[in-house]
């Protein structure tokens, strides 16, 4: 028979008041300042990778539209990059090799790129 409710000793159950900020809605406050603070234009990626290089693009709903979108719209300033990908979501014209400096390799099959496979 299951002893009845799991109860954490009162020293280790964190309050809020311990250091872990006040608690407003699921975010600790501080968070959304410092996360604006952090947050860029779409376009702000092509300052962290370089020609040739390999990016793994978020599966599913991690799908960074914005920045895929910032990709194909600024194709011309990429050289050998191959976007990675697992589950996407979303048709995209790098799948069906439209651009020629970029290239896709699907690492699981979609309804999205699975008219692009051949």
């Amino acid at each position: 028979m299951w002893p009845g409710p799991l109860r954490w000793p009162p020293e280790i159950v964190p309050t809020g008041s311990e250091g872990y900020g006040e608690f407003d809605g699921g975010q600790a406050a501080g968070d959304r300042g410092a996360l604006a603070a952090k947050r860029g234009a779409p376009e702000d990626v092509f300052g962290n990778f370089g020609d040739g290089a390999d990016l793994i693009v978020g599966a599913a709903n991690g799908e960074p539209v914005t920045v895929l979108d910032a990709l194909e719209a600024e194709s011309g300033r990429l050289s050998g990059v191959t976007l990675h990908q697992m589950l996407a979501l979303r048709k995209r014209r790098y799948m069906h090799g439209d651009f020629d400096d970029i290239r896709h390799v699907s690492w699981f099959l979609s309804p999205a790129n699975r008219g692009a496979f051949h």
